[in-house]
């Protein structure tokens, strides 16, 4: 069995990846899915904009 991944841009092929037997393939939600269900947290990073008005507030 093969498992490959396609890139695809106006109809033609333009990347091929093989995914290996230990890789899962899958969207950033079902991702945040499973790793909640296993019982991790998961958190956004802070806006950036908000870090530097921090920053500058600290000045």
């Amino acid at each position: 069995q093969t498992r490959v991944l396609l890139t695809i841009k106006n109809g033609k092929v333009i990347f091929i990846r093989h995914v290996h037997d230990d890789e899962l393939v899958g969207t950033l939600s079902t991702f945040l899915f499973i790793a909640e269900r296993a019982g991790y947290d998961v958190i956004a990073p802070a806006d950036e904009d908000e870090d530097e008005d921090e920053d500058e507030d600290e000045e």
